[in-house]
């Protein structure tokens, strides 16, 4: 919820980004953040073609073990055709962070209106 948050508010301010949750350990030391999971974060993010905020595939298989079949996974995360780069599509897990949104109109009014 903390990542839609950043998204939702990033997007307010003319700011908008592309993020990926995933599953994995990492280690952090003197301020840098390494790992397999953050290499593998950062590659799907930057095949992602569009500014929204998706589930990678580990994440996504762990999350719906744990929380299969509770509100959360019904409204706030939904599987989609996910636009990437060159042309392709890939279905992931995408994260709906226009719940938190305080905008009334649809999503094609409200990207007009902020950009």
């Amino acid at each position: 919820m903390a990542a839609s948050k950043l998204m939702m508010h990033m997007f307010y301010i003319g700011l908008p980004l592309r993020g990926v949750i995933h599953e994995g350990e990492f280690i952090i030391q003197h301020h840098c953040l390494t790992s397999k999971a953050v290499v593998d974060s950062y590659r799907l993010c930057e095949k992602l073609n569009f500014s929204g905020l998706v589930c990678s595939h580990e994440f996504a298989f762990h999350f719906r073990n744990e929380l299969r079949n509770t509100p959360i996974t019904q409204v706030f995360l939904f599987e989609y055709l996910t636009p990437l780069k060159n042309n392709d599509e890939d279905k992931l897990l995408n994260v709906n962070w226009v719940l938190y949104t305080e905008f009334d109109h649809d999503i094609e009014d409200m990207v007009l209106y902020k950009f």
